[in-house]
């Protein structure tokens, strides 16, 4: 069978244990690419996306996760052989290199700001105005109060930021659409996990009148394995 599919990408000598499988049940193997091992199965083409194949994958990657910090590869990055796999993680040597580092002895963790209240974005009717002042009125209505709400997003951002400050590493942000705020995922030294969880608590208390919280992870560090 031609064909591979990585998985993630870890330390040198770190290897599946017995008897993992990935995508269709096919058994995971650790290849060298030095100074990395990288977890592959064997697959004759680019796999589907669907929940399966994708929930497979992640098992993979928390598997890896139980004994080092991996470095996940995108789902569907599959190789023709091992040659041409083996050639694409040397030409990025020095990238993962520094993002192996990054992330070693981390994990990710998310937490997710939406309105408190479920009241929709302000917007300009659909109902034709009564005059040109008034859509101009109306027009601007709207645009102060998606900047009102945009300023809250960011005030609640930055004091998340500023509760967590000593916590995290690292950030990925991911801006929403109403009623979500922001989306913030951050990687998080593993012994630090619980202090972070409490400081999201007791953010997530003193601002209850502004913003519903939800935490989210541990993950493997998808969100800072990059392209």
């Amino acid at each position: 069978m031609s064909g591979v599919y990585p998985y993630c990408v870890v330390a040198a000598g770190c290897y599946p244990p017995p008897g993992l499988t990935g995508l269709g049940g096919r058994p995971v193997e650790g290849r060298d690419v030095e100074p990395f091992t990288i977890w592959t199965s064997a697959e004759v083409s680019p796999p589907t996306l669907d929940l399966e194949g994708i929930r497979q994958h992640h098992e993979v990657v928390r598997a890896a996760s139980e004994s080092v910090t991996p470095l996940p590869v995108r789902f569907g990055d599959w190789a023709r052989d091992h040659s041409v796999l083996a050639d694409r993680i040397r030409r990025r040597r020095g990238e993962l290199e520094a993002a192996l580092t990054a992330v070693s002895g981390c994990v990710e963790l998310g937490v997710t700001l939406e309105h408190a209240s479920a009241e929709p974005e302000a917007g300009v009717s659909g109902e034709t105005p009564a005059g040109g002042r008034a859509y101009l009125r109306e027009l601007s209505h709207a645009y102060a109060e998606r900047r009102r709400r945009r300023a809250e997003r960011d005030a609640l951002l930055e004091r998340l930021r500023s509760a967590l400050t000593e916590l995290t590493t690292d950030e990925r942000v991911r801006y929403l659409q109403p009623p979500g705020l922001v989306s913030v995922a951050h990687l998080v030294p593993r012994d630090r996990e619980a202090r972070y969880r409490d400081s999201v608590a007791a953010f997530a208390s003193e601002h209850d009148q502004a913003a519903r919280v939800l935490v989210t992870g541990p993950w493997p560090p998808y969100s800072f394995a990059g392209s």
